[in-house]
């Protein structure tokens, strides 16, 4: 039966996910792909059988096909169709730093309940931090930081999508509070979607003073 990943606009490059329904003792050993009015740049496997895949191009109004084919270690095969609306627009969501703090915050502070003041000042210092951080390793997602927890996050869907989760984990470390499975895959994930997409040098040829701050800065 066919699935339908969220749309993405024509511009953007996107991480779609399969949780794929492998039996209990087996595991994802390589995954496949056929596209239509979308283009696949990048098929992996991740963490606890997810099958990440990195979606560019297709033309606005047309809605495009991936079928996604996995072979699992017990040679088993598993495929599934997801259908991808292409729209116009490349930032249909728009949030404030306010609210990417809240999806971060949401299971340290429970489902429904807001964040006070101290926990919220806590996330935006943590995101300036990491998107500092990025900007360092050459990932520049084109933020004017520092930012306020009112102002809002104009970028890509697929931008969003890295900060919500990457920010999540960041948080959690800071409370010292467990971490799904799932989010830490999907944190992965997205930031190594938006560093093979941004990043336009290797770490060999960055400056050595940067490297030793970026070093520095990860041990934070």
């Amino acid at each position: 039966m066919a699935q339908t990943w969220d749309a993405k606009a024509a511009a953007d490059i996107v991480l779609r996910t399969w949780a794929v329904p492998v039996p209990d003792g087996d595991s994802v050993a390589s995954i496949a792909t056929s596209a239509t009015g979308v283009t696949v740049d990048l098929a992996e496997k991740t963490a606890y059988n997810l099958a990440a895949v990195t979606l560019s191009a297709g033309a606005a109004g047309v809605t495009g096909s991936v079928l996604v084919t996995v072979i699992t270690t017990e040679g088993l095969s598993l495929s599934e169709t997801f259908y991808i609306p292409i729209r116009v627009s490349t930032a249909a969501l728009v949030p404030t730093l306010r609210d990417i703090c809240d999806f971060a915050l949401r299971k340290i502070v429970g489902n429904g309940e807001d964040a006070d003041a101290a926990e919220l000042d806590d996330a935006v210092e943590r995101f300036n931090d990491m998107v500092a951080l990025w900007s360092l390793k050459g990932v520049d997602i084109g933020l004017s930081a520092p930012l306020a927890a009112s102002d809002t996050v104009t970028l890509p869907d697929g931008y969003i999508a890295a900060l919500k989760f990457n920010l999540r984990v960041a948080c959690h470390d800071h409370y010292d509070a467990p971490i799904t499975a799932y989010d830490a895959s999907m944190a992965d994930a997205t930031y190594r979607v938006l560093a093979n997409t941004l990043v336009r040098f290797d770490d060999l040829s960055m400056p050595p003073i940067l490297r030793r701050r970026a070093a520095e800065l990860t041990e934070l």
